[in-house]
Parts: C-alpha cells; sequence; structure tokens
C-alpha cells in the first residue's frame, strides 16, 4: 500500500485502534500511522503539519517515535486515581441538588444516572491493558460530563428566570397576552430537550423585551391622593390591582385606615380623581384584595387584621344584644360549661343530687360531662344527674335555640352567617346526640366572642381540653 493511498477507516478511540501503535504492522503506510497517533491523542512533534509523516525516513523511524512518546505516560493507578476524582466529582454535581440531578437525566441519560458510573467502570475496566487509552477517554469523559452539567444547569437558571418571571406577571398584571406566552414557554421547557435550548433563550429574551416595552401598565399616569407620577414609584412600593388602577402602598394602606375605615371604597377618590377606574370598591377581585394585604408594608401594619375587625364591627352592630345573650346561654347549656350551665343544674337538682355534683365536677373544662356522671349505673344518682342534663336542660336549650334562630330577621341572620359561617346550619341540622350538640354549643360561644371582640367586650375563655 503506498503513501498516496486514502487513510484506512479505522473507528476513533476504541482500544483496537491505538493497540495498533504498539506493533505498527507493516500493512499501514507511515501517514496512516501518523494518523492513527493522531486520533490517540499523542503528539509526535514532527514540525507544524502532524497528519502528515512529516521529515521522518520510514515507518520503522516513526514507530520507535510513537513508542518513546507513549512510553511511560500513564499507569493504571492513575486510571483508577482519575475514576475516583471524577466519580466524587459527579456525587458532589448532584448532591442535595434534586431538581438538578431530574433536569440531567431527563437530557442526557433517560433518567438514569447510573449510567455515568457505569461508564467510568467500564472505561477502568480496560486500565491494565491500555491505561494511556483509558486515561484519555476519562478525560474525555470528564470534558464531556462538565460540558452536559453546564448544559442542564444553563436549563435549570432558565427555567427559574422564567418562573419568576410568571410569578411577577401574575402578581403585578393578572391574565394577559404576556402571561400566557410565559406559560407556553414554561410548558415547552418542561420537556427538556437539549437541542431547543438556544431557541428557549431566544423566546424568553423576546417576551422580557415586550415586558419592558409594555411598562407599568397603568391606567392613571398619576398616583391617587398623592398625585406622584406613578412610573417615579419605587419597585418594592409600587402595587397594581386588576382594574389597571397603581398605587403606592404607603398612600393605599393610608387610605384605608384613615379615610375608609376599613371599607372598600373608592367615594373619596373619586372626589378628586374621576378618572379613577370603577366606580365602588379599591380591590375588585380577592387576587386584588390578597395582593394588599401580603404586601410587606400592609403585613407590618396589620392591615388584614384591621380590615377584618372593621368588617366584623360592621355586621355585629347588626346583631341584637338580646341575640348575643341567647347565643351566649344556649352555647354554655349546650356545652356544659360556664355560669349559665351551672346556674341551670343547680335550680333543678335535688338536694342529694347536689351533693354528689359538687363531688365529682371540680373542673368543668373538661370535653364532656365528668366520668363519674357518663359511665353510670342505671338507677343511681349519677344516672339521675345524666338525664336532667342530658334529656332535659339541653334538650329544652337546643329546642329554645331552633325556635329563636328561625324567627330572627334576615338582616340578623345574614350578618350571623358572614361572621360565623355555616352557623345557621349547624343548628338546623342538630337535634339530638351527645357530640351534636357539644359541637353546636362550642360553635355559639365562639361566634358571640367574635361578635363581643367586635363591640369590645368581654369575652369567654372556656378552654377544651
Amino acid at each position: 500500500m503506498s503513501d498516496n493511498s486514502n487513510t484506512i477507516k479505522i473507528p476513533i478511540r476504541s482500544p483496537k485502534t491505538c493497540q495498533i501503535l504498539k506493533t505498527c504492522p507493516a500493512k499501514y503506510t507511515r501517514k496512516e500511522i501518523a494518523n492513527i497517533a493522531t486520533q490517540c491523542g499523542i503528539d509526535l512533534k514532527r514540525g507544524q503539519n502532524h497528519k502528515s509523516p512529516g521529515t521522518l525516513k520510514n515507518i520503522n523511524e516513526l514507530c520507535e517515535e510513537i513508542v518513546a512518546v507513549t512510553k511511560g505516560k500513564n499507569s493504571p493507578e492513575e486510571v483508577v486515581s482519575l475514576a475516583k476524582d471524577i466519580t466524587d466529582e459527579v456525587t458532589d454535581a448532584f448532591e442535595d441538588n434534586q431538581e438538578l440531578k431530574y433536569v440531567y437525566e431527563r437530557l442526557f441519560l433517560f433518567n438514569k444516572l447510573s449510567t455515568l458510573s457505569e461508564e467510568v467502570q467500564s472505561i477502568v475496566s480496560d486500565a491494565q491493558k491500555y491505561p494511556e487509552y483509558s486515561y484519555q477517554m476519562l478525560e474525555e469523559f470528564l470534558t464531556n460530563f462538565r460540558k452536559s452539567l453546564h448544559t442542564a444547569i444553563e436549563m435549570l437558571s432558565l427555567r427559574g428566570e422564567i418562573d419568576r418571571a410568571i410569578d411577577r406577571e401574575t402578581r403585578l398584571f393578572g391574565q394577559g397576552r404576556v402571561l400566557t406566552s410565559l406559560d407556553n414557554l414554561r410548558n415547552q421547557i418542561s420537556r427538556l430537550r437539549v437541542k431547543n435550548l438556544e431557541e428557549y433563550v431566544s423566546q424568553f429574551d423576546k417576551i422580557k423585551q415586550e415586558i419592558n416595552g409594555l411598562g407599568r401598565r397603568c391606567v392613571n399616569p398619576r398616583s391617587p391622593v398623592e398625585d406622584e407620577n406613578v412610573d417615579e414609584i419605587p419597585e418594592e412600593d409600587w402595587i397594581r390591582l386588576s382594574n389597571g388602577a397603581c398605587w403606592d402602598i404607603d398612600t393605599l394602606i393610608n387610605y384605608i385606615k384613615h379615610t375608609t375605615n376599613g371599607q372598600n371604597s373608592i367615594q373619596k377618590i373619586k372626589e378628586h380623581m374621576p378618572s379613577y377606574p370603577g366606580m365602588l370598591h379599591i380591590w375588585i377581585t380577592n387576587d386584588d384584595y390578597r395582593k394588599i394585604v401580603n404586601h410587606p408594608k400592609a403585613k407590618a401594619a396589620k392591615l388584614a387584621r384591621f380590615i377584618k375587625d372593621r368588617e366584623f364591627s360592621q355586621y355585629a352592630n347588626r346583631i341584637s344584644d338580646v341575640t348575643m345573650d341567647t347565643l351566649y346561654n344556649m352555647g354554655s347549656l349546650l356545652w356544659s360549661r360556664g355560669p349559665p350551665f351551672l346556674v341551670a343544674i343547680r335550680q333543678r337538682m335535688t338536694p342529694e343530687q347536689l351533693a354528689v355534683w359538687n363531688r365529682v365536677s371540680s373542673d368543668m373544662t373538661r370535653w364532656d360531662l365528668p366520668d363519674e356522671i357518663l359511665f353510670t349505673e342505671p338507677g343511681s344518682i349519677e344516672e339521675e344527674i345524666k338525664y336532667l342534663i342530658n334529656g332535659i336542660i339541653k334538650s329544652l336549650a337546643n329546642t329554645q335555640l331552633h325556635s329563636y334562630y328561625e324567627n330572627l330577621s334576615s338582616d340578623e341572620k345574614a350578618a350571623l352567617e358572614i361572621i360565623s359561617p355555616n352557623l345557621g346550619e349547624i343548628i338546623r341540622s342538630c337535634h339530638r346526640g351527645d357530640e351534636c350538640v357539644m359541637i353546636t354549643g362550642e360553635k355559639l360561644i365562639g361566634t358571640y366572642n367574635k361578635m363581643a371582640h367586635a363591640k369590645g367586650r368581654d369575652s369567654v375563655n372556656w378552654i377544651r381540653r
């Protein structure tokens, strides 16, 4: 085979290919051997063109140089040491970072991180026969791993940026074209395709340019009350509601607390800013309300508690004192605790029953009646007390509660339902049963306490154990 013949196509970087260099068989030309040496990472230093035999006179001289270059280059021990370093680097890369591990596996390993370890061990298995080749293969493996890891980190970072953009768009502007574009891009990235990474970056850049071009998207160029340019409000103080109205959060908190006294009203705003969007309310949706009260400055000012207290005060003022007293008395009787309950049982007990009761009921902060009353023998005084409480006092109280509630005005019922959701349903559904009346009693006392707090009265603290 002459020097001018085409190079034999030998698979690059296989043990068999590089082992040819150990013997330099005569069937290969100088050019072919030089090419193989280049493929196997051996720098023959024969001048500027390393793919030609250069000034070497014959194949024997070429082989002698190859042997001189490769002799003692890497030992099997060095291969094993490098393999350990690689294994440690792979382990450290994914330790305590399951999300990065998931992304890397999806991108490169078809969900099997163990593939990396298997590949390293496969290379090490040839270390005794081909240490130079094995070492070189490990170096190439490490280079490829680092490159792949960097791509996975870039993909994860991009996904994080998009998630933050979605969160900001949702928090500040809500549904719209921009949020739809971000959501669609996020869904595309969830498929995790390496070949599309540059395309994803390009799409995200275009969306960011659109966001920057849109600005703050406020329908009011000037802020309410303070009349300042909304674009000059610091980012951390700027808040935009679903109707497009923009505020400085400090001004909004002050307006709600000191102008509307917790009411959701824009009446005072409309007087000096007729163009303010809407006709009645500051916050139009529940998302608006949550956006306002969850702002760090609103939390520090306890705005949500302030609004709730004012709401409760508004509805509590619709509840008459007679209704409050009724809820208190019926709750005490049904919950088996408190002054009304103790007065009722003492009025109805015989001296013998009262003596037993005083002995067993020293602690009335129980969930139910004392065990000596609950678990008693038929015909005993304890059994009489149990019937008196459950069969007479609680039964009469439950009947009176049903009658009183059904005769309440619609306005009082509506106010009670706002103060204590499901109160009416609980009252109507409870007719008999120890657990049922206990739950109703606790609900009544809880409702009473809410109204007492709103009206500035003392609440009751009958702790349930």
